[in-house]
């Protein structure tokens, strides 16, 4: 997945798709690499079903080039294959926000 964002993308919020349930084969994380298209992609595991706030630093030329926030998702499941339901989408995470200053 990848956004193309305004210059001064500072930070984002994220709720990774989990199966909570005790005797479930879903995720129970989501493993995510994150960052600005041409950069090293930072690493992170979320294991906790609620919005966590993810951060960015802006390289020097934020304001002369675009800028694209990329988003992989290894760990993306669909739910129907761990018997959560019906629906067939393939799930990694919802965006909850996004601040652009």
């Amino acid at each position: 997945f990848s956004a193309q964002c305004l210059d001064g993308l500072e930070s984002f919020a994220v709720r990774p798709y989990l199966d909570v349930r005790p005797s479930s084969r879903g995720p129970k994380s989501q493993r995510l690499r994150y960052g600005l298209q041409g950069a090293p992609l930072r690493h992170a595991t979320l294991a906790r079903p609620t919005a966590q706030l993810l951060h960015l630093e802006l390289p020097a030329t934020a304001g002369t080039l675009p800028t694209v926030l990329v988003l992989e998702l290894p760990d993306a499941a669909v739910p129907k294959r761990h018997g959560d339901g019906d629906d067939i989408r393939r799930l990694g995470l919802a965006l909850h926000g996004l601040r652009v200053d």
